[in-house]
């Protein structure tokens, strides 16, 4: 539940960037699209997917996650500039999703 609110957050902001607006640092649209993919390639794991396949598609979304942390950061803040409150959740989210993701590739798969 906590990708998809990640994703449609992200989502939104890609959604109000236009190309009238100076160009940002970072690709934010693609650093959000290539986000969506690795997050609904982990949320479309088959029920019978194997603790391996399950633990290399987390740790593919935590190794995105920390690798465009910047990007990501800078999209939940233009996107939620006029929200503070919204942006603390947002940042919150992304915080709890990554400690998700780290306890998934932690995990012993024989137990």
């Amino acid at each position: 539940m906590k990708k998809v609110l990640l994703i449609f957050l992200l989502g939104l902001f890609a959604m109000s960037c236009s190309e009238d607006e100076e160009p940002a640092p970072c690709d934010t649209q693609q650093t959000i699209a290539d986000l969506t993919a690795v997050y609904e390639k982990l949320g479309n794991l088959p029920d019978d997917a194997t603790c391996e396949d399950t633990k290399a598609a987390a740790q593919e979304a935590l190794d995105f996650a920390n690798a465009n942390e910047t990007c990501i950061n800078e999209a939940l803040e233009e996107s939620f500039a006029d929200d503070p409150d919204g942006l603390a959740d947002a940042q919150q989210e992304l915080e709890e999703t990554k400690a998700l993701l780290e306890v998934v590739t932690l995990l012993p798969c024989d137990l």
